[in-house]
């Protein structure tokens, strides 16, 4: 006769729960990203390493994201720390009431004029948030800067940077689907945000709002990222230039960008247009591993552009407050003295292009005024069980060192929450 407590093991009623190895790698990794302590990572790592993972098995590990439970929908105030200074703000938030977080969902940070808060702005959208379903953040600037214009600071741009991690903490936000759009002195910080942190965007809305020249070099990290720029006509002339001057600048690249500069009508929100620009740009996602990659640096912490990295400038890079001589200036008209600055910033802007050719395992690069290149080998792009070619400058050499776990790992950390492109390999090359 067989005892009932028998015929329960046999059904499985009473054998171990067998782990969810995928799940417990998940955890893993989890804890490993959100912990601040070095010494509590190298714990982690062990437990990691213990498990034996394959390289493509952590990686679908990591992209399952954290488990998030259910937050609440419909508009609010958040705080949040500005992660550059640890200076604390707070953001207004918007969330549709179909929110869940089995599935990631579109965020649009928007970014407030000069005496404003993010409170002042995010009316603007918030509809457009609800009826199309996607999250909207409207961070404020802290009192020394938000009354002064945009200043172009490390601690402004910072503060959009920060607006979607807090997001991102609490709600499960689509990151190839992250869009960034101002108006006024918002509108400028679109540009320079976006320009300095391209792979973060998939699309960009400046609103009255403008490049300046000295990041003319920068526009070419805009590849992917849609840019739909709206401009009252009758604006103060310098605004209107500046727009014009970002929009000339994607064009000679060969970029694609929408324009609309509006006859007749000066500085204002243009809400009547932001309905379609919207569409416009929610209709477009990051590609979050581009086999091409154009990076221009003025340096850290701006200085990587998904898988390529500029480590170190030659002697003769342009940065931002060194003087730009021109032979013969005094002798030129505005328009030509103008034109030759501008070229001189493009020319002496820290550059590189690079291509991987996902088939030859080899990734190729052209860098001018460069010292110091980092290459982050993507494992969507490159076989890790093959050697990797690289070509920098015509000089060749190979990576064939065993895929590092750990690199996959760190580099997560690095990019802030951002799992859609996991790495294998961290190679740092000398240029010359």
């Amino acid at each position: 006769m067989v005892r009932p407590f028998l015929v329960l093991v046999l059904l499985g009623f009473g054998a171990p729960a067998v782990p969810d190895r995928g799940k417990l790698l998940a955890e893993l990794v989890d804890r490993y990203l959100a912990e601040a302590a070095a010494g509590r990572r190298d714990a982690v790592h062990a437990k990691i390493a213990a498990l034996a993972p394959s390289l493509r098995e952590l990686a679908e590990a990591a992209a399952r994201g954290p488990a998030l439970p259910p937050a609440p929908t419909g508009t609010r105030k958040i705080e949040l720390t500005i992660a550059a200074d640890g200076t604390r703000t707070t953001a207004m938030l918007t969330v549709p009431r179909a929110y869940t977080p089995a599935r990631a969902w579109p965020l649009f940070v928007a970014s407030h004029g000069t005496g404003m808060t993010g409170g002042m702005v995010h009316p603007f959208l918030e509809g457009l948030a609800l009826s199309r379903g996607f999250l909207l953040v409207s961070p404020t600037g802290t009192a020394k800067y938000r009354d002064r214009g945009w200043c172009f600071t490390r601690r402004e741009r910072s503060l959009h940077l920060s607006a979607i991690s807090r997001v991102a903490r609490e709600y499960r936000i689509d990151r190839n689907r992250v869009y960034l759009g101002g108006w006024s002195r918002g509108g400028h910080a679109t540009w320079d945000v976006g320009v300095r942190y391209a792979d973060r965007f998939a699309g960009l809305l400046p609103v009255v709002g403008g490049l300046v020249y000295r990041d003319l070099g920068l526009v070419g990290n805009l590849a992917g990222v849609r840019v739909h720029g709206i401009q009252g006509a009758l604006d103060q002339p310098a605004l209107v230039a500046a727009h014009r001057l970002g929009v000339a600048e994607m064009r000679r690249l060969g970029l694609p960008v929408t324009y609309e500069e509006i006859p007749g009508r000066g500085h204002g929100f243009f809400r009547d247009r932001l309905p379609g620009a919207v569409d416009d740009l929610l209709a477009h996602a990051r590609n979050p591993c581009p086999s091409r990659v154009s990076l221009g640096t003025h340096g850290p912490p701006a200085n990587r552009l998904f898988w390529l990295e500029i480590a170190e400038f030659a002697g003769d890079a342009w940065r931002p407050g060194t003087p730009i001589r021109i032979r013969g200036a005094k002798e030129m008209g505005d328009e030509e003295r103008r034109k030759r600055i501008r070229d001189a910033v493009r020319r002496r802007t820290a550059r590189a292009e690079a291509e991987i050719d996902p088939g030859k395992n080899r990734v190729s690069v052209r860098a001018s005024r460069v010292r110091r290149l980092v290459l982050h080998l993507p494992l969507a792009l490159l076989d890790p069980d093959r050697p990797v070619e690289i070509r920098v400058n015509g000089r060749r050499r190979r990576f064939s060192g065993p895929p590092d776990l750990r690199d996959l790992l760190d580099d997560l950390r690095a990019r802030d929450g951002d799992r859609t492109m996991p790495v294998f390999g961290r190679v740092e090359i000398a240029v010359r």
